[in-house]
């Protein structure tokens, strides 16, 4: 999918030249300010295509969801998570200090999170504070169980005709969704680039399954993608633009010989800082 998404961002240069019947290299000569919006078109069609995806994917979509508030009999966790502290029948209370509406939120809330994450629970008569590491996500993401957090369906003993069956809400998906998915989105894409995350590469939260899954993993890798070009550097879209911003300024151009050089430099150690694990992580 990474492939498929920087495919896209070298199509969306082209773009202009399309739209000004121009050609690409003579708009990039062309000291105007509309050489800036040339330079970062990538960065704009991936943005663009990411939300596109995630719209169409949220508003068909039908959503059956199970408030946390309705899990009356709380969790059932996977054994990673019963080596961090939580115990089978805790009940969610907050992360970070912040409600947990969605059952389904709470292991992504605690995935998306950079630093240490304060689970506040109820177990039993008592509430409990855990605290997971950054260490503690990475055991849970490289763990490719399917189940970390489930709903229990029933308490611990009591016979078949006291259970309470769990109450899910379902409901229609519109527009206000497809932006909190994209925001949300955005926030697990820049978690991958921040330096507090002990993760070297993509991992994988959960096993794609359906054609559903597969253009959302297309949408994460393009919002990825755009961000690595925001970075200002030669060969990335933002640092073209910043080159673009000093030619103008400047009223002429850089050695082109040598700036194709330093961008292919640049662009080269991009590639190795990614392939390379960070803190001798192994990429998943």
């Amino acid at each position: 999918m990474i492939i498929i998404a920087l495919l896209f961002h070298k199509l969306g240069h082209y773009f202009p030249s399309w739209i000004t019947k121009d050609k690409l290299n003579e708009l990039r000569t062309q000291l105007e300010w509309r050489q800036v919006f040339v330079e970062m078109s990538g960065v704009i069609t991936n943005f663009v295509l990411a939300f596109l995806i995630i719209f169409v994917i949220t508003v068909t979509n039908r959503e059956k969801y199970l408030l946390n508030e309705n899990a009356i009999y709380g969790v059932e966790f996977s054994d990673v998570l019963k080596n961090i502290g939580f115990e089978n029948g805790d009940k969610i209370i907050s992360i970070n200090n912040q409600k947990v509406v969605r059952f389904s939120d709470i292991l992504k809330s605690i995935i998306i999170e950079n630093g240490d994450v304060n689970v506040l629970i109820h177990r039993g008569n008592d509430e409990k504070l855990i605290i997971i590491s950054d260490s503690d996500k990475l055991d849970i993401m490289r763990n490719h169980s399917t189940s970390h957090i489930t709903p229990k369906l029933r308490p611990d003993s009591v016979s078949d005709l006291a259970v309470n069956y769990l109450r899910y809400n379902e409901r229609q998906q519109g527009i206000m969704d497809a932006f909190a998915t994209f925001s949300n989105s955005i926030k697990m894409s820049l978690s991958y680039l921040s330096p507090n995350q002990p993760i070297g590469g993509f991992v994988a939260i959960k096993k794609v399954t359906n054609i559903k899954g597969y253009f959302y993993l297309l949408a994460i890798c393009s919002i990825f993608i755009g961000f690595i070009n925001l970075i200002p550097l030669p060969g990335l879209d933002m640092g073209n633009t910043l080159i673009a911003l000093l030619e103008k300024s400047r009223k002429r151009n850089f050695n082109g010989r040598l700036l194709k050089i330093i961008r292919i430099v640049c662009s080269s150690l991009i590639v190795i800082i990614g392939l390379m694990d960070k803190n001798g992580v192994e990429k998943l």
